[in-house]
């Protein structure tokens, strides 16, 4: 996948990014790889070697030797993502990762950007799932911290549906019921959820 993505961009419109990566993983031949390598001829008429992954010695004196504007700890899907915006805008970033890229929480979640809709349940109920609706009624309650969490949750996915928007989008769920109260029930969450997120969408982005 790397090769093919690094012969997919034009030689006319490789910007930040990729001065970024060709920064961070300069072409094999620079590494005294063997000439008799076999060539990989992009789309723009450009032959490269096949990319060969540094020693980690030589990571460790490169980056010795250098100054970073960010130092991002972590290559999950949060790093990887920090790591990528800010070489778009400029800053030099350096990102340092015990494993493999994505080989942690992030190759076993499900990449949702949720709201904290848990905490909305939490808020007005002392213990999740309600068993019947005697459960529900028996343990209503009001719990302003779990409100304040779910309220920070939407505001942050409020500002990533706005400021990344070819990285998020809505994506319809469909929730198993079993019981009949069940449905007025994730009815009214929903629309109480709905209104609280519209309603920091709007102050967010008045």
């Amino acid at each position: 996948m790397l090769r093919r993505a690094w012969c997919a961009i034009p030689a006319g419109k490789r910007g930040p990014v990729w001065n970024a990566v060709h920064a961070l993983f300069p072409k094999a031949a620079a590494k005294g790889v063997d000439a008799s390598s076999p060539l990989l001829h992009c789309e723009d008429g450009s032959s490269i070697i096949p990319w060969t992954p540094p020693s980690r010695k030589s990571v460790q004196d490169k980056t010795k030797q250098q100054e970073f504007d960010i130092l991002v700890i972590g290559g999950g899907a949060s790093g990887s993502g920090v790591a990528l915006d800010a070489a778009t805008r400029g800053l030099k970033v350096a990102l340092v990762e015990q494993d493999d890229f994505a080989s942690g929480t992030s190759s076993r979640s499900t990449k949702l950007i949720h709201g904290g809709i848990r905490y909305l349940a939490l808020a007005f109920q002392a213990k999740i799932p309600p068993r019947s609706l005697w459960d529900l009624v028996t343990n209503l309650h009001y719990d302003h911290s779990m409100m304040q969490v779910v309220v920070s949750d939407l505001k942050e996915r409020t500002y990533m549906m706005h400021s990344a928007p070819f990285m998020t989008k809505t994506l319809p769920m469909m929730i198993p019921l079993h019981h009949w109260w069940e449905v007025p029930l994730y009815w009214c969450s929903g629309k109480m959820y709905d209104m609280i997120a519209g309603n920091i969408s709007k102050d967010l982005y008045k």
